[in-house]
């Protein structure tokens, strides 16, 4: 059996999939758009007479909708993965709130801490055994300004020089 670090494009699909057929979160514009990007860009994930077929306006939307995510999954991982970058170039608020996001974000967040692997604001931190946004603790932010560093400049002895 092969360990997989993160689900695959199909898993997350098979997440989302409530989550994107609830009743509105997806417009029949975007849904248009998204079939017309995967048939335009890639015809072999989506042909002419499959695009017309879940994009016929007699149906309802939530079932061509559930028909084509299905239809996706049946086809594998890279069309999967096309829907989610079609859905990020035309939706990318809903793209950024689908479950399957969110449970990724944590996933990666929990490994970086504990591989020891924290980066904030463009440092790294290594060694560190917990991880602060998971940390209970309260935080304090200490902001010291021009003046306080120059008594504290004045104040140390010759040998102890602080560099700006």
């Amino acid at each position: 059996m092969l360990f997989r670090k993160y689900p695959t494009y199909c898993d997350r699909l098979r997440q989302d999939m409530a989550f994107l057929t609830s009743n509105g979160r997806l417009s029949e514009q975007l849904v248009d758009k998204i079939i017309l990007q995967l048939n335009r860009v890639y015809p072999q994930i989506l042909t002419n007479k499959e695009a017309e077929k879940f994009r016929n306006p007699k149906a309802s939307l939530h079932s061509r909708l559930s028909n084509l995510l299905a239809h996706l999954q049946k086809e594998g991982d890279k069309p999967c993965q096309e829907f989610y970058r079609a859905l990020q170039i035309n939706a990318e608020q809903l793209y950024n709130n689908l479950p399957s996001r969110r449970i990724l974000r944590i996933q990666i967040s929990n490994n970086n801490c504990k591989a020891g692997k924290i980066e904030r604001k463009g440092e790294r931190q290594r060694g560190r055994e917990t991880c602060p946004r998971l940390s209970s603790e309260p935080r304090a932010i200490l902001h010291i300004t021009r003046q306080q560093t120059q008594v504290l400049h004045s104040s140390l002895p010759a040998s102890a020089s602080l560099q700006d």
